[in-house]
Formats: C-alpha cells, sequence, structure tokens
C-alpha cells in the first residue's frame, strides 16, 4: 500500500499561528499604550519647565515679579518679551491631551505664576501630579486626580 502525505498548513498550525500572532498584537498595543502616555505626560513637564523658566527670567529682571504682565494674557507677555517661543504665543495653546495651557498669576502671591493643564486624562494626571512635585511645583488642588471626570484641571503654582 502506498501512503500518501498531503502537504499544506492544517488547521492546527493556522489556529496556532493566529493565536501566537493575537498575543504579540495584544503586548504591542499595551507598550505602545504605555510609551504614548509617558510621552504625553513628558511633553506636558518640559513646558511646565519652558514657562517655569520664562517666568524665573522675567522676575529677574522686575522688581515688581509678575505685577507688570497683563491679566489673561501672562504668556503672551512672555512671548513678546523673548522669554517663551512663538508657540505660546496663540490664542489657544495645545496641551498633549488636547485641552489648553494657561498661566495666570496668583492672586494672592504676584511671585508666583499658576499653569493650568486642562482635558488630562485619569491615568495621566496621576503621573503628571508626581512628576510635577518631583520637579519643584505644587499641584492644586491637592486631590486633583481623585475626581471621577474624564478630564481634569492641573494648575502647578511654580
Amino acid at each position: 500500500m502506498n501512503k500518501t502525505f498531503k502537504q499544506g498548513v492544517g488547521l492546527l498550525e493556522l489556529m496556532l499561528a493566529i493565536a501566537i500572532i493575537s498575543l504579540l498584537m495584544i503586548s504591542a498595543i499595551r507598550y505602545f499604550s504605555i510609551v504614548n502616555r509617558s510621552n504625553r505626560v513628558n511633553q506636558a513637564l518640559t513646558e511646565v519647565n519652558a514657562i517655569r523658566a520664562a517666568g524665573e527670567r522675567w522676575k529677574a529682571t522686575h522688581d515688581d515679579n509678575y505685577k507688570t504682565l497683563t491679566a489673561g494674557t501672562e504668556l503672551k507677555d512672555l512671548v513678546n518679551r523673548g522669554l517663551l517661543p512663538d508657540i505660546y504665543g496663540l490664542d489657544s495653546v495645545k496641551n498633549p491631551w488636547g485641552g489648553t495651557i494657561t498661566a495666570t498669576m496668583n492672586p494672592a502671591d504676584n511671585s508666583q505664576l499658576n499653569i493650568k493643564f486642562s482635558n488630562v486624562t485619569n491615568p495621566d494626571c496621576t503621573n503628571f501630579v508626581k512628576i510635577i512635585k518631583k520637579n519643584g511645583c505644587t499641584p492644586t488642588p491637592a486631590d486633583t486626580c481623585n475626581s471621577s471626570s474624564t478630564s481634569i484641571d492641573v494648575t502647578a503654582s511654580c
């Protein structure tokens, strides 16, 4: 009796290959999500540092701290004086989460500049607040990430 073997891929091999590819795709998607979240937080920290440094340069040359900045246009004032890049002079500066970035004088203390990021997602907010604290800024309110909403305002007083 002559046995003949058929060449090709069987159902078991095909299902095994699909399972392996699925596991690899799930791992890649999770990794991409973590990296994307980390990049947004790092970009926001870079923006905080840029605004903070511009504010420090302003204070170094003005005895009145932030009093001579125009209320509501603090970022534009810092751009007009060459302390921040032109992108911050736009009417609405976008943060990494698609919300806005605003910087305002602290009315109680003219030596503080409040930097506000709106539309920060809950998971990113926790990481962002931890990094802001390590960077020497104070997020307000202190329990800002305990909200159940999908968009949170983070204000950092630096």
